[in-house]
């Protein structure tokens, strides 16, 4: 996949195509989907406390906090800044039944991820 780079290569997709399927997944895109997801959820999750917080309400505070940051070079915080809003606005609520499976699996995904 990295050495495709941004490349359509057609057996690569058809490969990752048929991997998903393989994995019981529609698709290539709904396997990325579901992966997305899951990243988002275990983003939010602090596994010390076993609470989950919304990855946006993170991203809200990370925006506040380079706003408020009078070291950064100009150039780097109006990037960062425009980054960070761009998230906030492209992150989609998560469904709260995603939440509770991962919260359950969690430790399991955890050791797939390494």
């Amino acid at each position: 996949i990295d050495a495709a780079g941004d490349k359509e290569d057609p057996k690569l997709e058809a490969e990752m195509e048929e991997g998903a399927k393989t994995a019981v997944f529609k698709s290539y895109d709904a396997l990325e989907d579901v992966s997305h997801s899951l990243s988002m959820v275990l983003d939010g999750y602090d596994a010390d406390t076993k609470t989950y917080g919304e990855p946006k309400v993170q991203l809200e505070k990370d925006l506040a906090s380079v706003k408020a940051d009078k070291s950064m070079k100009a150039d780097e915080k109006k990037e960062l800044i425009a980054d960070l809003e761009e998230s906030i606005k492209a992150m989609a609520p998560l469904r709260k039944e995603n939440i509770e499976i991962v919260k359950k699996y969690r430790d399991q995904l955890s050791k797939g991820a390494n």
